[in-house]
């Protein structure tokens, strides 16, 4: 398989190692910049290393305090 074809299952799935699949990933703290948000990750099992990317999509359960002063 490829590295387009992996990269590809990989954003789709979002889960286990972009590169042999396996589970035993582990990553480091969330880092923001702006609307994007970082993950250093890596691979127990084969060694694998990369960096998630997230961007903000949308929010959910806005509230706002009616606050009167």
């Amino acid at each position: 398989m490829d590295k387009p074809k992996r990269l590809e299952m990989y954003l789709e799935q979002g889960d286990g190692c972009c590169n042999c699949h396996d589970y035993s990933i582990d990553g480091g703290p969330f880092e923001q910049e702006g609307v994007f948000v970082t993950q250093n990750v890596w691979c127990m099992a084969c060694g694998a290393e990369w960096t998630n990317v997230f961007k903000l999509e949308s929010i959910r359960d806005f509230k706002i305090e009616d606050r009167e002063k």
